[in-house]
């Protein structure tokens, strides 16, 4: 068992902190119940597709990432529901699910889609769903610009559930936007004026446990030479 590493006598663990603020962030998230549904809507995508984009072209074609999201989009802008144009998406995605197993980025992106559109269809509660599952997206590929993976089981628990706090935070303060709104124009550009943040503090070496044989790579398509952190990536 991988043991934390010790802290001196009265000092705060920062991982139990920042495990704190994720979990206040996403009960601050809660409160999209009070929006307009294509309003509502239109929060939700647009902090989706905001971590979605980070992802390689490859990723977001291969896994029919870009047509869920334009078909959202669609929806928030004032296109009725088709019924069959989602379920044709969710069946396209969901037939992914092996591939993007055996090419590293494992089967959480495929649980995005159909909580997204079972809001849209009257089931309250399960877009914030689809915003937390982004979350782990995200953190997944703050690990791939380390060149680590999400399948590593010895990368500590509490590390990898602090990744996702810039995102998190992102999407509080456009929730916060979108509460304020009066008459709100809905686009696809209505919060871009929010930051998001994708700097993190890398894993140190020395808080990486052995791995028992070779140790899981990122997915080909997501490795970076050089990102924005300046962290050198094996391509």
């Amino acid at each position: 068992m991988h043991l934390p590493l010790p802290l001196n006598r009265g000092e705060k663990d920062p991982m139990n902190e920042l495990h704190e603020k994720g979990s206040a962030l996403m009960r601050c998230l809660g409160n999209a119940s009070k929006l307009p549904v294509r309003l509502r809507m239109a929060w939700g995508i647009s902090v989706i597709e905001r971590a979605l984009r980070l992802y390689s072209e490859y990723f977001l074609k291969k896994y029919f990432q870009v047509e869920f999201v334009d078909y959202v989009w669609s929806f928030a802008q004032g296109s009725p529901v088709d019924k069959e144009k989602q379920d044709n998406i969710i069946r396209k995605i969901e037939g992914t699910t092996d591939d993007a197993d055996n090419e590293g980025y494992g089967g959480m992106f495929v649980m995005i889609a159909p909580h997204v559109m079972a809001e849209i269809n009257g089931e309250a509660g399960t877009l914030v769903m689809a915003v937390e599952y982004t979350g782990f997206v995200f953190s997944s590929l703050q690990l791939y610009r380390q060149y680590l993976s999400n399948f590593d089981h010895t990368i500590p628990k509490r590390y990898f559930e602090s990744l996702d706090i810039p995102f998190l935070e992102f999407a509080a303060e456009a929730l916060d936007m979108a509460m304020k709104l009066k008459n709100p124009k809905i686009s696809r550009n209505m919060f871009d004026s929010i930051e998001f943040s994708t700097a993190f503090t890398p894993l140190k070496p020395e808080e990486l446990p052995p791995y028992p044989g070779e140790r899981p790579k990122p997915p080909v398509h997501e490795r970076r030479k050089k990102d924005s952190n300046n962290l050198l990536m094996v391509s």
